[in-house]
C-alpha cells in the first residue's frame, strides 16, 4: 500500500508545484509542494522498514491505509483542502514512523516489563489519536462522497488542535523510549548489532526530516534556508554543474599510508584547543617546511571532524599539478557543493537549485558561477548551519595571482559569520603569513612530529620484515629509527626517502654504511637520486626525464597508459613512437620520485619533487616539450584523415583530446617563462606552431581539423575563431605573442582584421587576458578607440577589457588613449561601464572605471541593457550579488532614468524580468524606483509587465509597492501586465493579477495583441488552462480589438492555436453571443474549410 500512497502523493505534489500553492499554518507560510516532499520522505522511510513492522506490529498493520489513499484521491483542485490534508498527513506519518521504530528497537521482554508497558501505553495512546484524526476526515468524506472532503475537515484550525494534542504525547513517548534504552542497554537486550544500528540511524533520520519544518518558512522569500528532495537524476545534474572535482577521492588519497596514531600532538597544542573550543569564529593556520607532513595532518583533522554531530564539515585539498585544484573559484564552488547537500545526500539546498534553474531557463548562457557569485552563495550557505568547519589544505598551491583575494575572503567570512571555524595549512609563505599570523597558528617544528616520524619509520621496517629473507636485528632497527629521527629535522618526506633507500639493501653491514652517509636535507637527497638516475644505463634516464617533465607540467592527472605513451615520445622528432616500455619500467627509472595512486594516476611522490626539478630544468622547458608533442600529435592526426582513414589509429586517438585542448596552454606558459628568464624562443617549437597553423593569410589542414574538433568542446570559445581560414584569430585569442616567431618579428599580422562576430584582433587578445599580447597588438598600430559594429561584439577594446574585469589591461588601454565614455556603435553593451557590470568577472573593474570618469547615467545608442544600472539589475539580480547595484547607486545612478535603448526601458523593469531578483527589486524600490513609471522604450512598457516574465514573487513585490494593475501602457509588445502574463504562459502570474483586480477585457492601445485573451491564444502552444482561467474571469471572446496584429480573438487563435483550443474558443463565442450567430457560423465554416484542406 505504501507504494500506491507514494504515487498518489507524488501526483499531489506535482499539482501543488504547478499551481505554486502556499498554506499558512501556526503563523508561518509553507509551500505545499514542500510539505508533500516531507510526506513522501515519511512514506519512503515507512517503506524501508515496512516488512519488519508488519510482521511484528498488528496495530500498525491494521491502520486504514486504503482510507488514507481515498482521502488523497478526494482532495483535488482546492488549495485549502489540499493544504489541510497534506499538513495533517505530514504529522500522521511522522508519528507512525516514530512509533514504528520505537517498537522495533524495544521489543517485549519480561525482565523489562515496567519500562516496556510504559512505552506501549503511550504508543497505543498516540495510535488512538491518529485514528481519531483520520476518522474525522473519513466521516466528512462519507457525508459528502460526490464532491470533495467537506469543510468540516478542511480547516487548519482542526489540524492545529490535533497537532497540540499530538505534541503533548511526544515528550512522554520520548521519555518512555529513553527509559527503555537505559534498561535494555544495561542488560544487553538490544536487537542484533546491525539491526540496532540501522534503527538508530533511522531514528536520527526521522528527527532530521522533522527538523526541516523549521526551515520551510515564508515560501515566497527565495533567500531562505530550504532543503528540497529531488529526483536522483536532477540532483546529480545540479551537483555536477556546480563542481566536478572529486574531493572525497582526494581525501582518500591524502590519508592513504598515514601511520595509525600519528598527528595526535596537534590536538594538545594550546592554539588548536583555543580554536576548537572558542565560541567565536576563528581561522587556524598550520604551517611548516616542505616535507613536514602537513597534508597527512590535515587528513587526520578531516577524519576527526567528519562524523562529529551538530556541525557541517567541508574540505578541499589544493594541488598545483591540477589546474582546477589551484583556482579560488573552483575551490569555493566545491565548498558550495558540499554545503548544498545534506550528509545523507538526499536533499539539496534551495538556494543552489534556484540559481541552477535560472541558468537552465536562460539556456546556460553564463555556464559557471563567477568567483563573486560563489563567494555570496557560500556566505549564505554557511549561515544556514549551526556550526561549520571549513578545511583548506595547501593554500600555497592555489593560484598565486588570486591567492590574496581568497585569503581576504576567508578572513571576511570569520568576521561576518558566527560559529565558523576555518582550518588552513600551507608552507611558510610571506603573503600568507602577513594575513594569517594574527590568527591562531601553529608551525610544525622539528620536535613536534618526532613521535609521528618514529612511528612511521618503525611501521615501514615492520612491513619490510614480512618479505625480507634475513630479518633486521632489534639493535639495527633501533639505530635506524634513532638516526632518521635525529637527522630528519621534522621532514617526513626526507625520512620516507631514506627509509625506502635503507630497506632496499639486503645486508645489515650495507644498511649501517648507508646510515653513516645520509644526505643532509631534501635538496641533497634529491641530488643523490637524480645523479643515480643520470648514471642509469640504456634508456632509463631518457624515459625518467620525459616522465618527470610530463608529470610536472601536465594540465590534468596522467593515467599510467598516458604516461607510458608520453614518456616514449621524442619532442625533437616529427613522428609518433609506439610505446616500448611499461609503467613499472618508468617507476623504477624514476627511483621513488614518481608514484602510482589507487586510481591509477601517476604523480610526484611529494610536492618538493616538483620544486627540485622545476629549479633544475626550469618549468618552461617542460611546457615547451609538452607543446611539441601536442602539436606533432595534431599534425599526425590531420595527416591520417587526409590519407583517407575513416578513423584515427588507437595510438593517436587516446591522446588526441588532451592535445586538442592544451597545446596552446603549454605554449602560453612557455612564453611566460621565457619572458621572465630572458631565454630565447625554442626555434623548433616556433616552426612546429607555424607548420600547424599554416600561413598568415590561410590556415593549414591540421589547424582546420583542430577547429572542427573544438566545435564539440563545451565552453570552448569556438565562435571567436571563425572563420577557420584565418589562424591569426587563434594566435590572438589565446594570447600567443612570441610564436610563431616569424609572424611577429616581420610584423606580418594586420591588426585591422576581425572575426565573424566583428571583434578585432585587439579584442580577441584582450579576451586572452594577456597584457603583454595586448601591448604587442597596440605596438602594431591598432586604434585603441576603433568602433566595432557587429551585433554580438564587444563594441570597443575598452568594452572587451571591462567585460573581463582585467584591471591591468584596462589601465593599459586607458594609458594608450582609450576614451572612457565612448558610446558604442554596435554590440551587446553600449559602453565600457555597462560591459563591466553586465558580467560577473567584469564587476571587479567597475570601481576603476568610475574612478576614471565613467558617466554612470550616460544615454546609450545600442546594446541590450540601456544603462549600467539596468545591466547590473538583470545580470546581477537576485540574492547572490547586489554589490554592483549598491556601487552604482552610491555613485549617483538615476534609479528612474528613462532608457532609450535596450530591452527593458528602466532598471526596475530589468530587475523585474529576472526570475530570482527579489532582493534587487526591493533595493531599487527602497532607493526610490517608481513602480508605475511609464516606459518609452523596451519590450514591456512597465515594470509590472516585465515581472510577468520574471516570477510571481516579483509581481507580488510590485503590487505591494503600489503598481497599477490596469495601467495603460504606451510602449512594449503586450499593452498591459495581464496580457504580458497571459503571453508568458504563467498560470500563477495570471491568477495573481486577476486577484489584484486586473480588467480581463481592458482595451489595449499598444502592443501586438489587443487584449489579454488574444495574447494568451496567440502564443504558439497556448496553455488551455490559462485560456480557461481568463474565460472564467469573464474574458469576452467576441471583443473587437483596437490594436495589434488581429481584429478579434478568433483570428488570433486561428493563426497560432491548436485545433482543440480553437474549438473551445468557438464554443465560448457561441455561448457568449447568441445574437450574432451569423458571424460565428461564418467563422466556423471558414475553420472547417481550412481543417479539411
Amino acid at each position: 500500500m505504501s507504494v500506491l500512497l507514494l504515487e498518489e502523493v507524488r501526483q499531489k505534489r506535482e499539482l501543488c508545484e504547478s499551481r505554486r500553492w502556499d498554506v499558512s499554518f501556526q503563523g508561518n507560510t509553507f509551500r505545499l509542494s514542500h510539505i508533500a516532499d516531507k510526506v513522501i520522505a515519511w512514506l519512503e522511510r515507512l517503506k524501508a522498514i515496512g516488512d519488519i513492522a508488519v510482521n511484528t506490529d498488528p496495530i500498525h498493520a491494521q491502520l486504514p491505509w486504503a482510507w488514507i489513499r481515498m482521502l488523497l484521491q478526494a482532495a483535488t483542485a482546492d488549495r485549502e483542502t489540499m493544504g489541510s490534508l497534506l499538513v495533517g498527513l505530514d504529522k500522521v506519518f511522522y508519528f507512525i514512523d516514530l512509533c514504528k521504530v520505537y517498537e522495533l528497537l524495544y521489543p517485549h521482554d519480561p525482565e523489562m516489563e515496567h519500562a516496556y508497558l510504559n512505552l506501549e501505553a503511550t504508543v497505543i495512546e498516540l495510535y488512538a489519536l491518529i485514528l481519531q484524526f483520520l476518522l474525522i476526515a473519513i466521516r466528512a468524506y462519507e457525508g459528502n462522497r460526490y464532491t470533495t472532503i467537506s469543510t468540516a475537515f478542511c480547516t487548519l484550525d482542526c489540524i492545529n488542535d490535533y497537532n497540540a494534542r499530538f505534541e503533548a504525547i511526544v515528550p512522554r513517548i520520548d521519555y518512555a523510549a529513553q527509559n527503555c534504552e537505559r534498561c535494555y542497554s544495561l542488560l544487553g537486550r538490544v536487537s542484533s548489532t546491525d539491526q540496532y544500528k540501522s534503527l538508530k540511524r533511522m531514528l536520527e533520520d526521522i528527527e532530521r526530516v522533522k527538523a526541516l519544518e523549521n526551515e520551510l518558512r515564508d515560501a515566497n522569500n527565495r533567500v531562505q534556508s530550504i532543503w528540497l528532495f529531488l529526483e536522483n537524476e536532477k540532483r546529480d545534474d545540479v551537483l555536477r554543474w556546480i563542481s566536478n572535482i572529486p574531493y572525497e577521492d582526494h581525501h582518500t588519497l591524502a590519508r592513504a599510508g598515514r601511520t595509525g596514531g600519528t598527528g595526535g600532538w596537534l590536538y594538545k597544542q594550546r592554539e588548536f584547543q583555543d580554536w576548537q573550543l572558542s565560541k567565536d569564529s576563528m581561522i587556524f593556520w598550520l604551517h611548516g617546511i616542505p616535507g613536514a607532513g602537513k597534508t597527512k595532518l590535515v587528513s587526520r583533522v578531516v577524519d576527526e571532524f567528519l562524523h562529529a554531530q551538530g556541525q557541517k564539515l567541508v574540505y578541499f585539498y589544493c594541488n598545483r599539478n591540477e589546474e582546477l585544484r589551484r583556482k579560488p573559484k573552483e575551490i569555493l564552488c566545491n565548498f558550495v557543493k558540499q554545503l548544498s547537500i545534506a550528509d545523507d545526500q538526499t536533499v539539496i539546498h534551495d538556494s543552489l537549485l534556484q540559481i541552477y534553474d535560472d541558468r537552465r531557463q536562460r539556456g546556460f548562457l553564463s555556464k559557471d558561477l563567477s568567483l563573486e557569485e560563489s563567494e555570496a552563495l557560500l556566505t549564505q550557505l554557511i549561515s544556514t548551519y549551526p556550526k561549520t568547519i571549513l578545511v583548506l589544505d595547501a593554500l600555497d598551491e592555489s593560484e598565486e595571482g588570486s591567492r590574496q583575494g581568497l585569503i581576504n575572503y576567508l578572513c571576511r567570512l570569520v568576521d561576518q559569520i558566527q560559529n565558523l571555524k576555518i582550518f588552513i595549512s600551507s608552507r611558510r609563505d610571506e603573503v600568507i603569513a602577513s594575513r594569517l599570523e594574527t590568527n591562531a597558528n601553529v608551525g610544525i617544528d622539528a620536535t613536534d612530529n618526532q613521535d609521528d616520524i618514529a612511528k612511521f619509520v618503525s611501521q615501514k621496517i615492520d612491513e619490510d620484515e614480512k618479505k625480507r629473507a634475513n630479518p633486521i636485528s632489534s639493535e639495527l632497527k633501533h639505530d635506524i629509527v634513532r638516526i632518521l629521527l635525529d637527522k630528519s629535522q621534522g621532514m617526513f618526506q626526507w625520512a620516507a626517502l631514506q627509509v625506502t633507500e635503507l630497506l632496499s639493501l639486503d645486508l645489515e653491514s650495507d644498511i649501517r654504511e648507508r646510515l653513516g652517509c645520509l644526505p643532509a636535507d631534501l635538496q641533497y637527497a634529491y641530488n643523490e637520486i637524480y645523479q643515480r638516475i643520470l648514471g642509469s644505463t640504456g634508456s632509463k634516464f631518457k624515459i625518467a626525464a620525459r616522465a618527470l617533465q610530463w608529470v610536472l607540467c601536465s594540465e590534468k592527472p596522467l593515467t599510467t597508459d598516458a604516461l607510458v605513451f608520453l614518456a616514449c615520445q621524442d619532442p625533437q622528432t616529427d613522428t609518433l613512437i609506439t610505446p616500448y616500455v611499461d609503467i613499472q619500467f618508468i617507476l623504477e627509472s624514476c627511483s621513488s620520485l614518481l608514484v602510482m595512486d589507487s586510481q591509477q594516476f601517476c604523480r610526484p611522490s611529494h610536492l618538493s619533487v616538483n620544486d627540485y626539478f622545476e629549479n633544475l630544468w626550469g618549468i618552461g622547458i617542460c611546457h615547451a616539450n609538452a607543446a611539441k608533442i601536442c602539436l606533432t600529435h595534431l599534425i599526425v592526426a590531420s595527416s591520417q584523415l587526409s590519407q583517407g582513414c575513416s578513423k584515427y589509429s588507437a595510438m593517436v586517438d587516446n591522446f588526441l583530446p588532451y592535445a586538442t585542448q592544451h597545446w596552446f596552454v603549454h605554449i602560453r606558459k612557455y612564453e611566460h617563462y621565457i619572458r621572465n628568464t630572458g631565454e630565447k624562443i625554442d626555434p623548433r617549437l616556433s616552426q612546429l606552431v607555424e607548420r600547424f597553423l599554416g600561413r598568415v593569410g590561410e590556415s593549414g589542414p591540421a589547424y582546420r581539423s583542430w577547429c572542427e574538433r573544438c566545435e564539440h568542446l563545451p565552453g570552448f570559445p569556438i565562435e571567436d575563431l571563425k572563420p577557420f581560414s584565418n589562424p591569426v584569430l587563434a594566435v590572438c585569442r589565446f594570447g600567443l605573442h612570441r610564436v610563431p616567431l616569424t609572424w611577429w618579428e616581420a610584423e606580418r599580422i594586420d591588426p585591422k582584421q576581425t572575426n565573424k562576430a566583428a571583434n578585432s584582433l585587439l579584442v580577441l587578445t584582450i579576451f586572452s587576458e594577456n597584457e603583454h599580447a595586448v601591448q604587442k597588438l597596440l605596438s602594431l598600430g591598432e586604434d585603441v578607440n576603433r568602433q566595432l559594429d557587429g551585433l554580438l561584439c564587444s563594441g570597443t577594446a575598452l568594452g572587451a577589457a571591462a567585460s573581463t574585469g582585467n584591471r591591468e589591461i584596462i589601465k593599459l588601454l586607458l594609458s594608450a588613449g582609450a576614451q572612457i565614455n565612448q558610446r558604442h556603435a554596435g554590440g551587446i553593451y553600449g559602453s565600457a561601464l555597462v560591459a563591466s557590470v553586465a558580467n560577473p568577472e567584469g564587476r571587479k573593474a567597475a570601481q576603476l572605471l568610475l574612478d576614471s570618469g565613467a558617466d554612470i547615467n550616460q544615454e546609450l545608442d545600442c546594446g541590450i541593457f540601456g544603462s549600467a544600472l539596468a545591466a547590473a539589475a538583470t545580470r546581477g539580480a537576485g540574492w547572490y550579488d547586489n554589490t554592483s547595484i549598491h556601487l552604482l547607486l552610491r555613485a549617483g545612478a538615476n534609479v528612474n532614468q528613462a532608457l532609450t535603448s535596450g530591452n527593458y526601458g528602466s532598471a526596475l523593469a530589468a530587475a523585474a524580468s529576472t526570475p530570482i531578483s527579489h532582493e534587487t527589486i526591493k533595493l531599487l524600490l527602497a532607493s526610490g524606483a517608481d513602480a508605475n513609471q511609464r516606459l518609452i522604450w523596451g519590450k514591456y512598457g512597465s515594470a509590472l509587465a516585465a515581472a510577468a516574465f520574471g516570477s510571481p514573487a516579483n509581481i507580488s513585490l510590485l503590487l505591494d509597492a503600489g503598481a497599477d494593475v490596469n495601467q495603460v501602457l504606451t510602449s512594449g509588445l503586450y499593452g498591459s501586465a495581464l496580457a504580458a502574463a497571459a503571453y508568458s504562459q504563467t498560470k500563477y502570474s495570471v491568477k495573481l493579477l486577476l486577484d489584484a483586480g486586473a480588467n480581463v477585457n481592458q482595451k489595449l492601445t499598444t502592443g501586438l495583441y489587443g487584449s489579454a485573451l488574444a495574447a494568451a491564444v496567440a502564443k504558439k502552444g497556448a496553455d488551455k488552462e490559462i485560456v480557461q482561467l481568463l474565460l472564467d474571469a469573464g474574458a469576452d471572446v467576441n471583443q473587437k480589438l483596437a490594436s495589434g496584429l488581429y481584429s478579434n480573438i478568433l483570428e488570433a487563435a486561428q493563426a497560432r492555436t491548436r485545433p482543440e483550443l480553437y474549438e473551445m474558443l468557438l464554443g465560448a463565442a457561441i455561448r457568449k453571443n447568441q445574437r450574432n450567430l451569423e458571424y460565428i457560423s461564418l467563422e466556423a465554416d471558414e475553420y472547417k474549410d481550412r481543417k479539411s484542406a
